[in-house]
Order: C-alpha cells, then sequence, then structure tokens
C-alpha cells in the first residue's frame, strides 16, 4: 500500500481538524520525510499565531516576522514560498476562523507535497461537517424546551388563594424574562453597526444602568479610539459584565476596576488592533467546579433572585456575532474581559 493510502486510512477515524493535523505532523516525522517541520495554529484572537508542534528550533516571532514579509497579497493561496521556507495553510479566513499552518524547508519531495495537499481537503472537509452538523444543537434546544416547559409548569401550579396574586404576578414577569431571552438565544440576529469613540460609548452604555459614574472606576485608555459595533447590542453585553462584578462586590465601587485599552495583534493575517474591555472584581470569586458552565443557557445560582442564567450566556453570543470572544478568568475575585476586532467600516 502506498504511503498516501497509509496516511489517508490513519486520517479515516479522526473527526477534529486539530487531532488530523497532530497525526499528519507525526506521520511525517515518523516516515522522515523532511528533517524539520512545524505545525502553527492562527486563531483570530490578539495572541493568535502559537506553535502545536515545533521541531525547528524558531520561536513564534520568528515565524509571525517571516510571515509578515510575504505580505497579504500572499495569502490568497493555500501554499506558497518564501525564503527556504513552505507553508501549507488549511484556509484564508483568518479574522472569523482557526487557520492550522504547515511550515517544511522547501523540498522537491512529491511525498511530502502528497500528504500535505491531501490534508489540506480533509481538513476542509472536516470543519464543513462540524458546521453543518445539527445534533449537538437539536440536544441542546431539546433541553432548553424542557427547561422552559418545567418553568411553565411551575407557573401553572401557582394557586390563587390566600393573597397569592402577588406570587402569580412574579411568576409571570419572570416567564417573560425568560422567553426573551430564550428567543434571543435560540435565534440569528443582524448587527446594525455605527461608529462611535470608545470614550462615548462606555459613558452611554453605562448610563443605561444604575451606577454613579463620577465615582465607578473606569480607565478608558484610548477613548478616541473608533469602534463599529452594534452599539445597542454591544452595549447591553458589556453592561451584564459590570453588572455582574458589581453585585459581587455589593456596589463597593473601591473593589471593582475597569479598564478598557486597544493592542495590536501578534499576527500579520489580521489588520485590525483589538479593543479590551476588562472588568475585575474582589468578590468571592466563581468556584472551579462553576466556571465552565457560567455561559451555559439557564445556569445560574441566584435564581432564588429570578436570574434567569442567561445574561453572560447571550452576552457571549453577541460578542461572537462581533467576531470577538469572551474570556473569564477566577481566582483572587473573578475577571472578565470582552475582546473585539476594532473593526472600519469600509473593512466590513
Amino acid at each position: 500500500m502506498s504511503l498516501l493510502n497509509n496516511y489517508l486510512k490513519e486520517c479515516r477515524v479522526l473527526k477534529l481538524p486539530e487531532e488530523i493535523s497532530i497525526k499528519t505532523y507525526d506521520f511525517i516525522l515518523e516516515n522522515k520525510l523532511v528533517d524539520a517541520v512545524s505545525l502553527l495554529l492562527h486563531q483570530p484572537k490578539p495572541d493568535a499565531l502559537q506553535s502545536i508542534r515545533p521541531t525547528q528550533n524558531n520561536p513564534i516571532e520568528n515565524w509571525a516576522a517571516l510571515l509578515k514579509d510575504v505580505g497579504f497579497s500572499g495569502y490568497s493561496s493555500l501554499v506558497f514560498e518564501h525564503g527556504e521556507y513552505c507553508f501549507y495553510l488549511s484556509g484564508t479566513d483568518f479574522e472569523v476562523s482557526p487557520i492550522y499552518i504547515f511550515v517544511v524547508k522547501s523540498t522537491d519531495n512529491d511525498a511530502v507535497k502528497d500528504i500535505l495537499s491531501s490534508w489540506q481537503p480533509l481538513i476542509q472537509f472536516q470543519q464543513t461537517i462540524l458546521k453543518c452538523s445539527n445534533q449537538k444543537n437539536q440536544n441542546e434546544y431539546g433541553n432548553l424546551i424542557s427547561q422552559l416547559l418545567h418553568d411553565v409548569h411551575a407557573l401553572t401550579e401557582v394557586e390563587l388563594k390566600n393573597g397569592l396574586q402577588d406570587e402569580l404576578a412574579k411568576k409571570i414577569e419572570y416567564q417573560k424574562k425568560i422567553n426573551k431571552n430564550l428567543l434571543f438565544y435560540v435565534r440569528d440576529f443582524d448587527l446594525f453597526k455605527s461608529e462611535i469613540t470608545v470614550g462615548k460609548f462606555v459613558k452611554d452604555s453605562l448610563a443605561l444602568i444604575n451606577v454613579n459614574i463620577d465615582s465607578l472606576p473606569v480607565d478608558v485608555q484610548d477613548a478616541d479610539a473608533e469602534l463599529f459595533v452594534d452599539v445597542e447590542l454591544l452595549s447591553e453585553a458589556f453592561n451584564h459584565v459590570v453588572q455582574n462584578g458589581l453585585d459581587a462586590v455589593a456596589f463597593d465601587y473601591s473593589k471593582i476596576k475597569i479598564k478598557i485599552y486597544t493592542i495590536m495583534p501578534n499576527s500579520p493575517f489580521i489588520k485590525n488592533n483589538w479593543i479590551i474591555f476588562d472588568v475585575c472584581d474582589e468578590g468571592k470569586g466563581i468556584s472551579e467546579e462553576f466556571l465552565r458552565y457560567v455561559t451555559h443557557p439557564f445556569f445560574t445560582t441566584q435564581k432564588y433572585k429570578n436570574n434567569t442564567g442567561f445574561g453572560l450566556t447571550n452576552a457571549q453570543k453577541i460578542i461572537e456575532g462581533h467576531n470577538g470572544y469572551l474570556e473569564i478568568k477566577s481566582e483572587n475575585g473573578t475577571q472578565v474581559k470582552i475582546i473585539i476586532p476594532q473593526l472600519k467600516d469600509e473593512e466590513n
């Protein structure tokens, strides 16, 4: 059986793009097809480039500088050479999707070319399968509907006697909140973007919630930086994070810090800077067992306060709709970062 057939056979049982890429890396080395090969991963994040499997003594900063030399015009192709290296890309949509990159010394070895030329469609096919798969969504929506029915059932169990009308009214208001948040979560939405400075966005957003803006410690390092966002939706996400932080410290403004700043990407594939909304509180924090669930629908430890468990869930959906992401850490208190690309009108 040929080398290529062996490779394809070994990849056949793998489902995830990273698994296929690592198997490809190992296969090339095990069969001694080249002296050195590196596998890089590019993600649409500020710290975009990272090494997955290096064998060449070359730090990630050097790879970034080398790729920058090629220029953006070089990335219209999935294969290109630069200097002594040949680069194989799994895609070119760097500002939206994870992209795997193989780097090998330029070589006339047809076996290497065959393996990596086969790896590219394997990765693209598997990524398409993952996007099209709706089994996870079906299960998730089933759980959501089950929870919704449970809450509706609780509403119908309220007895209208002995002055329980007030309890019924509270249940109805809670159910309205659930319905609104659930519909937002399960439906697609459009972004209506407009330009706004970071300083104005922060000031206008915080004016919508019950805070003393003059006393709240907010450090906006580049107030004149331009954002191109759906102001209403992003304000909702930002305010929810701030509100959570304030709740965690019982509105003690001395125990919360809000910092907004701009950083440059470490990647030649991303043209835009990143805006970071960093909210850090000195509350009791989130236990490790709960931390991975805080963005899940219906998850809340404060249902007794009529919290629906959709605040961070829908905040994350809004942020991801802006091609950004939410980062949550909890050690001494909790730090939440909203990280979005600073996009301009003409670039969308």
